[in-house]
């Protein structure tokens, strides 16, 4: 069965996702890179970025915007597929996006299922390979 992963190795890949949310929330944008791997990638709709040079470059840019703010959410990890260096998973994922002074209403808000297949380095530990989101719901203030 594929949901049977120790809850240490579950709680890793969990703090992986958050430490991705915490990052792009709080003006730490360019620290994400670190947690992929060279050949990693991040897709959404409108957004297709594949190599850990073009992660920097875009991740650069996300913290370059201090007027910018987001709040990532997730949540229901289910584990689809374990493999001894590679494990995909998937998320429901929540972003709020506004600008201004807080509190403000959110410009932007989506909701979907987040796909992370997470890979093993040289050193042992997990990295996302790719980050894939598929939106359900998606509404613009």
């Amino acid at each position: 069965m594929a949901d049977n992963i120790s809850s240490e190795l579950r709680q890793e890949l969990g703090d992986l996702i958050t430490a991705f949310c915490w990052y792009a929330d709080h003006g730490e944008a360019g620290k994400i890179p670190g947690l992929f791997t060279d050949d990693g990638r991040i897709s959404a709709p409108g957004m297709d970025v594949e190599g850990k040079d073009n992660l920097i470059e875009l991740f650069e840019g996300r913290a370059q915007q201090t007027d910018r703010l987001s709040r990532h959410l997730w949540a229901n990890m289910k584990i689809l597929k374990v493999e001894s260096d590679r494990i995909e998973l998937v998320v429901t994922a929540t972003t709020y996006i506004g600008s201004g002074e807080k509190p403000v209403q959110p410009e932007t808000y989506v909701v979907g299922d987040s796909y992370e297949t997470f890979e093993k380095n040289e050193a042992g530990e997990w990295r996302f390979l790719e980050r894939r989101l598929d939106l359900t719901f998606k509404a613009d203030g």
